[in-house]
């Protein structure tokens, strides 16, 4: 018995350096580790030495560099023949919730090859402290989800491919359309992400969007140096993408509900992920919308499509609807140039207050609405 880190140290100053030693360093447990191993050393030099025995880990912490995890309490025997490592059914806890690990590492023609298979299903309550209460305040249930590894190990790094794969049957979503579900509703989320020690390639599907990154994670902070949106109809571009693009082709789109949500004040108490050096989400320079009825600062716009993108400081405009057709360049928060081939808008906010009230220009009329947060931050962007 020995604490996990002096075993990974003994097996590395031993010929099971690239075997037992590669696979201890791919799964870095802390904490005391029972083993027991047998080593068979022929004298006859054309015969091959073998060591085969085991680990035991109780309740022990277990490290995974890539990608990176840390699992508690893990739990279950690692054996190992020779090159061959392999755990079946190693309990533990990632993130505070149960999962159970299957492990399987063996020698490749160059370096280590491990194969990391992953299963659990996760409530998102005990999420909130960790992912933070503003972005699961609107989610609840459950969902039952599998990870699958594969790491390559070699002399100058490593190499790793990632496929998660959850099931959202029993989770509801209060977010705004097309990001409504209810608990019933079938539907999957699916992440796939390969990379080294320098850069990652990623892709999230969830039902009715799609996103996808390239990541730059050599620095101190990660950096996402290209990305892709997509809500409704559309999918991913070929890997690697460049640029940050966004695509919307929905039935429906209301901006004042997502401008609402996204302008709720962040929770008191601080997650976990907002604390570690998480990289910043890029705006989209490329946008294109596509919709039969976009609703944004109570103005409804039918059969509109948008094409918008940035150009060194400046915004480019071009905008096709049954109310509004022409272009514009935006350069904040100094000019602003617009150029219309025709200009329809419908206020029945308009209309009936103008049937309630003597004056609209009245600043003594009580009656008078308010104005909106979307008010404010329009005119604060108006050059």
């Amino acid at each position: 018995t020995a604490p996990g880190n002096e075993v990974r140290d003994y097996m590395m100053a031993t010929p099971l350096v690239d075997s037992v030693g590669a696979a201890l360093t791919a799964l870095q447990v802390s904490g005391p580790v029972y083993s027991e191993f047998q080593l068979n050393i022929p004298f006859d030099m054309e015969k091959d030495a073998r060591a085969w025995g085991y680990a035991d880990l109780k309740d022990n912490r277990v490290d995974i560099d890539a990608p990176p995890m840390m699992l508690e309490k893990a739990t279950g025997r690692i054996q190992f023949d020779n090159d061959v490592v392999t755990t079946s059914g190693l309990s533990a806890e990632l993130l505070s919730q149960p999962i159970s690990l299957d492990f399987h590492g063996e020698s490749a023609d160059q370096g280590y090859n491990v194969t990391i298979n992953t299963l659990g299903d996760w409530d998102v309550e005990p999420l909130k402290p960790y992912l933070g209460e503003r972005w699961l305040s609107l989610v609840s249930g459950h969902a039952p989800w599998q990870m699958d590894i594969d790491l390559q190990l070699n002399d100058v790094g490593f190499t790793y491919q990632v496929d998660v794969l959850a099931q959202l049957g029993r989770l509801a979503s209060e977010y705004p359309y097309p990001l409504t579900k209810k608990v019933g509703e079938a539907g999957q989320a699916k992440l796939q992400a390969s990379g080294n020690q320098e850069s990652i390639s990623a892709r999230l599907q969830i039902p009715n969007a799609k996103y996808q990154t390239e990541i730059d994670i050599s620095g101190d902070v990660p950096v996402l140096t290209a990305t892709n949106l997509v809500l409704g109809k559309g999918g991913f571009k070929i890997s690697p993408v460049v640029g940050h693009d966004a695509s919307i082709r929905l039935d429906e789109l209301n901006l004042d509900k997502w401008a609402t949500l996204l302008d709720t004040p962040e929770s008191k108490a601080q997650s976990v992920l907002a604390n570690m050096k998480t990289p910043t989400i890029p705006l989209p320079t490329r946008i294109e919308v596509e919709t039969p009825n976009l609703l944004l600062g109570g103005i409804e716009f039918h059969d509109l499509a948008l094409n918008a993108s940035k150009k060194n400081l400046s915004w480019q405009l071009d905008v096709n609807s049954q109310e509004v057709k022409g272009k514009a360049t935006y350069l904040k928060p100094y000019d602003l140039s617009v150029s219309l081939d025709h200009l329809h808008l419908y206020l029945p906010d308009f209309e009936e207050m103008t049937k309630e009230r003597s004056s609209i220009f009245a600043s003594e009329d009580q009656s008078a609405p308010l104005i909106t947060n979307f008010d404010r931050k329009f005119h604060a962007e108006m050059p």
